[in-house]
């Protein structure tokens, strides 16, 4: 399938004095189970923020969340409506007992604030080091961590570790003697720039907002992505990074440790929550360019993913066409851009990722983390994601 390259779009000099309409995310979900299509649709509404969890700090940054300006995003109250459609062959009692069951956890999952689910612990004298990421294929979370003084609050089988052996954190590799920030983020043995955008970042521009004279402890990966990417999304919060490789060991005068509150936060997907990713919105309106919302773009991974997430190139054909006849049913511009990970024949800078998806009203593609660009769409005016499960059969 050939890419559409169209016409880089060129940021829009001014920001609008008043939106006119309610602004939300509506997204349509398609699930492809046995080769029957299952899809149901969310409008999503912006909430206002509530990000006062445990600081003394009170000095403004660029990063620091104000009410009074809060770029061009408007906030609306509520939480996600989500209506299924499904096909006559799945559409039964069961089927939408399971669903309701789901819905229900999922939007109590997604609404619980920032204070519900997270705490920062501060200890002194503290040594810490991220174990190698390489040891497990599915990523790492945790971090191994000592202090002076009897303090096991911090300790629990997934985020902090004690020392693994004699010889664990007897050597500092790195001596801090400024305050830091630790969390960690779900970290794999190469940079993932999906887990990056929905499982890293929504917490570091939060943790910055919320400790604005602390410097922030980031995994360094080998190929020192994160370190670039930060360098692109935000000097200031890339600034404020300290990036530490895996094993190196980091003795620090004072740790401010994000710690779970509840059990149940013992996986990263217990975070993606609504509150710090509305925040990390907001400061994207401020601090990056806006574009005109003018194409329509469909992001495939045919060949590029290894754990069924994949749409048939015959259906993305199908999904492209009708796609194209919606449009101009409805008078869009019937061009798509067929995204593959690659911009002008070449890996997509974040850039140019940013660039291609701020100018979208649109964004279909299958579940999985190529669909994480979507955090760059547009807040301000209503857009639009179709995302399609796709089962394990044809």
């Amino acid at each position: 399938m050939e890419i559409s390259e169209a016409k880089t779009p060129e940021p829009i000099p001014t920001r609008p004095s008043t939106v006119h309409r309610a602004v939300g995310v509506s997204v349509s979900v398609a699930l492809l189970l046995g080769g029957h299509l299952l899809a149901f649709k969310a409008s999503y509404s912006e909430a206002p923020l509530d990000l006062n969890l445990h600081s003394n700090e009170t000095e403004s940054t660029s990063l620091a969340p104000n009410a009074n300006a809060s770029g061009r995003c408007k906030l609306l109250p509520g939480v996600p409506d989500v209506t299924l459609l499904m096909a006559p062959s799945l559409n039964t009692t069961e089927s939408r007992h399971i669903y309701d069951i789901f819905l229900k956890n999922t939007k109590q999952r997604i609404s619980a604030s920032v204070n519900d689910v997270l705490d920062v612990d501060t200890v002194h004298q503290g040594r810490f080091l991220y174990p190698d990421s390489s040891r497990q294929s599915q990523g790492v979370f945790a971090t191994v961590i000592s202090w002076h003084g009897q303090a096991d609050r911090l300790l629990n089988d997934f985020w902090y570790l004690p020392p693994r052996g004699a010889n664990d954190l007897q050597s500092c590799h790195l001596e801090l003697r400024e305050p830091v920030l630790l969390f960690r983020g779900w970290t794999f043995p190469s940079f993932q720039y999906g887990h990056l955008l929905h499982d890293l970042l929504p917490m570091l521009v939060w943790m910055a907002s919320r400790y604005p004279k602390t410097k922030l402890i980031v995994v360094l990966d080998e190929e020192e992505k994160i370190r670039r990417f930060l360098q692109w999304f935000n000097m200031d919060l890339f600034h404020r990074a300290i990036f530490i490789p895996e094993e190196t060991t980091v003795c620090a005068e004072t740790i401010h440790a994000v710690v779970p509150k509840m059990a149940s936060c013992n996986h990263p997907i217990s975070l993606r929550i609504l509150q710090p990713n509305k925040h990390l919105r907001q400061q994207i309106a401020k601090f990056l360019p806006t574009y005109p919302a003018n194409r329509v773009v469909y992001q495939t991974r045919l060949g590029t993913a290894h754990h069924g997430r994949l749409v048939s190139e015959s259906h993305s054909k199908e999904i492209v066409n009708v796609t194209k006849e919606v449009l101009q049913r409805h008078g869009f511009p019937e061009e798509i851009m067929i995204f593959t990970g690659k911009f002008n024949g070449e890996t997509a800078s974040f850039q140019d990722q940013y660039r291609i998806f701020n100018s979208a009203f649109l964004v279909l593609g299958p579940h999985g983390t190529g669909l994480s660009n979507i955090l760059w769409m547009r807040c301000d005016i209503p857009v639009a994601v179709i995302e399609f499960f796709c089962g394990l059969t044809n």
